[in-house]
């Protein structure tokens, strides 16, 4: 496996680095632990899929139901009260050893019996005397002695100025009243009975606990609500029941850190398996390539980010709205459709652990992927991506239709939001031409809408190339049509090689008369040295390379004027210096500059080019002719070693072996000679046709045998061209 014959080089840690990266900013937008992201409200329909009890779920009251019942109880609950001891025996001692009072002993214990009398009825705070005169609180519970309530009436209460008024009316009737005065009986009363706050509180909470506890309990594994339904109070209780338990059972820190790990584990190993599958299987286009890596990388970890904020914000929403096969659709512009393929299967797992919502997300974003990727097939209008969107949204809406009848026997829990979801996706999809413009200049890399462009006749380089060079022109127009028919063969970039093939010889504008097709009589190379027409020629690849970079042709496009002569030798001129010398020659001077194709698409306009051009010295254009020119012009190219570091087999080879034989026989094919009309005599007794009939007759039998005599001559004409300066 490539992938495991790992070597410290620039390029492996290139890819390691990239390859960590990626999983460490996936890993930053990876839920920490499994939210409840349902959201949901009273009379509105559920949008998610079937919900059941994970465990006995109580249903509990509505949060306007339980706050009525917690503000009744709390108004009529009723305080429970205490004798407090310690007061009265606090004021009891601190009369008796009182030493600024001058009475006897029996005053002393006359007044003593009167304080004991007071707090024995019990003294009250204002507070409490003033809801018992209101007569809102005509019993109180008082906890006894033996911590068991009871209800006393408070009819016998006493407010701390009511038992002063008391204790005064009553000395004032004994026969002490004289030492009243002397006593200050209000030093010594403050109120005895009070409310036992913390059983009290106690109280509150069992009674508004029992008042608010759940009459009803669902059972573990029993239905709480499927898609479709609408969510009522009840429900909405039990939902929100089930939120609680939820969130409390995941706040546990190394629960959620395992969560976590084991997230982003199954991360690292998608993007290891995808790093596998592009070193195997895709070496020389992508993984070969850091450029075209980085962006497979960066697609994913782009499209991964912004899914996990679109389902932080709505989970539902996202999971439809985002344009899945938006990914898959950009590659393929770019690559293949199978590296395509692989590339939304990451995509759509890593998305699958962000939100884990739902179901049916994989099964249905795997197939609008796939579909999106076989209604595409290769983009060369803009129409294509509309109809691709039309195809994915009807894939969507049968999918989730179909989805929902399986899990539930009927149509009823179909939401019709869904659909609109699924319209914005569309919508969305219809527009990754934008996208693929910005991704195309970002990376430099080139779409086929590029491509496209750069067919049209009216481009200024292409306009300069018709006019200065039309004998060359003519000659990559028609390499254009037979190898993009073997590129179609083989599987190869159709679009790519046409386009190649057009802009190949573009340097010929330098120097349109030192190339055969081009001459009109006078070849220059009569008059200077074959070193000399051997640089001229090769120089059409270096000036083609100027050219189109100051037309800012894509690289792509500029790697067919490189190698469509590879490293092989302009064979012409140099064998008129070996003729010359009357020795083999230094061949360096003589060889082009390469490299030799390095893709099916270069090494296809290769064969091409020599074929197309050495056809036409032939001056016999018969089938067998043909396909011994064309299988001499490959072989040799095979034999120098041209085609080596090309991916292509021998049974491509084949096959374009036997397309450019049925091209060519296409093209030169024998057209059928018109027979000339024979003049009947004119009868003695009948006049003679008009003379200007004749030649009109004439005429149109010439000008339908034009193109057969003019087809004819070619070659000849062509003959004296040598056969790889074009």
């Amino acid at each position: 496996m490539q992938i495991l014959n790992f070597k410290f080089s620039k390029l492996n840690i290139q890819r390691s680095i990239l390859l960590l990266a990626s999983i460490a900013i996936v890993a930053l937008f990876i839920p920490r632990e499994n939210k409840f992201y349902y959201k949901y409200q009273v009379d509105k329909p559920w949008e998610y899929d079937l919900i059941t009890a994970p465990e006995d779920l109580p249903v509990e009251l509505d949060t306007v139901a339980k706050k009525a019942i917690i503000d009744s109880i709390s108004h009529n609950f009723v305080d429970i009260y205490r004798i407090d001891r310690s007061i009265s025996n606090k004021h009891l001692q601190a009369f008796t050893q009182a030493k600024d009072m001058v009475i006897t002993s029996s005053e002393r214990l006359f007044f003593l019996n009167l304080l004991k009398e007071v707090y024995h009825r019990g003294i009250v705070n204002n507070e409490t005397n003033t809801l018992i005169k209101n007569g809102k609180l005509p019993y109180v519970r008082q906890l006894d002695d033996n911590q068991v309530i009871n209800n006393v009436s408070t009819s016998d209460f006493l407010s701390v100025r009511a038992a002063y008024e008391y204790v005064d009316s009553v000395v004032k009737s004994s026969a002490y009243s004289h030492t009243h005065l002397t006593t200050q009986m209000s030093r010594y009363l403050e109120p005895n009975v009070v409310v036992d706050e913390k059983r009290s509180s106690e109280m509150l909470n069992q009674q508004i606990q029992k008042a608010i506890a759940p009459s009803m309990f669902i059972q573990k594994g029993e239905r709480i609500i499927a898609r479709g339904e609408v969510v009522t109070p009840q429900i909405k209780n039990v939902l929100d029941s089930l939120h609680e338990k939820y969130n409390v059972s995941h706040s546990q820190d190394d629960e959620n850190n395992m969560i976590a790990m084991s997230k982003i584990a199954i991360v690292a190993i998608l993007f290891v398996m995808l790093y596998i599958y592009l070193a195997e299987f895709r070496f020389k286009k992508v993984f070969g390539d850091f450029r075209a890596l980085l962006f497979i990388m960066s697609l994913l970890v782009a499209f991964t980010v912004i899914f996990y904020i679109a389902v932080s914000l709505d989970p539902v929403k996202a999971s439809y709205i985002m344009p899945f096969a938006l990914v898959p659709i950009v590659v393929m512009t770019f690559f293949d459709s199978g590296t395509a393929i692989v590339v939304h299967i990451v995509e759509v797992m890593i998305a699958s652990i962000v939100s884990t919502y739902s179901t049916d997300l994989v099964l249905m974003q795997m197939v609008t992927g796939v579909v999106a990727i076989a209604s595409m097939k290769e983009l060369s209008h803009r129409s294509q991506l509309a109809r691709s969107a039309l195809f994915v949204l009807l894939s969507y809406s049968l999918i989730y239709v179909a989805f929902i009848v399986m899990k539930y026997g009927s149509f009823d829990s179909v939401s019709r939001y869904v659909f609109v979801y699924f319209l914005i996706n569309a919508i969305f999809l219809s527009f990754a031409n934008l996208l693929i413009f910005l991704l195309e200049k970002l990376f430099g890399f080139t779409s086929s809408l590029t491509l496209i462009e750069l067919t049209d006749l009216n481009n200024p380089l292409l306009r300069e190339f018709s006019e200065k060079c039309p004998g060359t022109f003519q000659h990559v127009m028609q390499v254009s049509s037979i190898a993009a028919e073997a590129a179609h063969r083989i599987g190869a970039n159709v679009q790519l090689v046409r386009v190649g093939a057009i802009y190949h010889d573009i340097g010929k504008i330098g120097s349109p008369n030192s190339f055969t097709e081009n001459q009109r009589g006078v070849n220059p190379h009569e008059f200077i040295s074959p070193e000399q027409s051997a640089s001229i020629v090769i120089r059409h690849v270096t000036h083609g390379v100027e050219l189109a970079k100051k037309a800012k042709l894509p690289q792509a496009i500029i790697d067919f004027i490189l190698q469509h002569h590879g490293k092989g030798v302009a064979r012409y001129f140099y064998t008129q210096a070996c003729n010359a010398a009357g020795h083999e020659v230094d061949p360096e001077p003589y060889t082009y500059p390469g490299p030799n194709p390095q893709t099916k698409e270069t090494a296809i306009v290769m064969m091409a080019d020599a074929t197309e051009a050495a056809s036409k010295s032939l001056s016999n254009h018969t089938h067998e002719a043909i396909s011994a020119l064309v299988t001499k012009i490959i072989d040799g190219q095979v034999a120098s070693g041209l085609l080596k570091d090309a991916p292509i087999s021998f049974r491509d080879v084949e096959t374009i072996k036997n397309t450019f034989v049925e091209r060519l026989d296409s093209l030169y094919h024998v057209r059928i000679k018109y027979p000339e009309k024979i003049k009947p005599k004119a009868p003695a007794s009948e006049p003679a046709a008009p003379a200007s009939e004749a030649p009109a007759a004439n005429a149109v039998a010439s000008s339908e045998a034009t193109p057969a005599a003019s087809s004819s001559a070619a070659p000849a004409a062509s003959a004296e061209k040598p056969a790889d300066s074009n």
